[in-house]
């Protein structure tokens, strides 16, 4: 089955199916909350969560699936995966933490969540497989061995 969507043309990306796609996913797997998918208000992020609902850069997502829909809704699909698995698993709230230790302790949550998200659901490892390919080893830097290593059994 080829799946054909021509969105090349479009300078704004019209993601609405795609955010009911994945709201309607999220409230499926989960009962507590009520989790809603939005345009990322920050270009220098791909996605992000305020623990209560997820922001997805539709726009920057389509740059980087080379225009390729599927891969597109891919890649969508797994960003999600990786913020429900923040909003289901992260606990802490870091607001007064510092920028830079803010970050690491992001390092080491995102490889802790997204171990125990596929601990319960197996098949979400080949999605946050994709992420590390897509978003990690393409830009190899001082990071590139600790992202890694902590997703070595997923």
């Amino acid at each position: 089955m080829t799946l054909e969507y021509n969105y090349s043309d479009t300078k704004i990306l019209n993601t609405d199916k795609e955010k009911k796609f994945l709201f309607s996913l999220d409230n499926t797997i989960q009962n507590k909350k009520v989790i809603t998918i939005n345009n990322a208000k920050s270009s220098n992020h791909i996605a992000y969560t305020d623990l209560k609902n997820i922001y997805l850069n539709f726009n920057k997502v389509k740059l980087d699936s080379n225009f390729e829909y599927k891969k597109f809704l891919t890649l969508i699909k797994a960003l999600n995966y990786h913020e429900y698995a923040h909003i289901k698993y992260t606990k802490y709230k870091n607001s007064k933490v510092p920028y830079n230790i803010k970050s690491e302790l992001n390092i080491l949550e995102d490889q802790r969540i997204e171990g125990l998200l596929t601990q319960k659901y197996y098949v979400i490892k080949d999605y946050f497989k994709l992420l590390s390919n897509e978003y990690i080893t393409k830009k190899l830097d001082y990071n590139t061995y600790i992202l890694l290593y902590g997703r070595r059994l997923i």
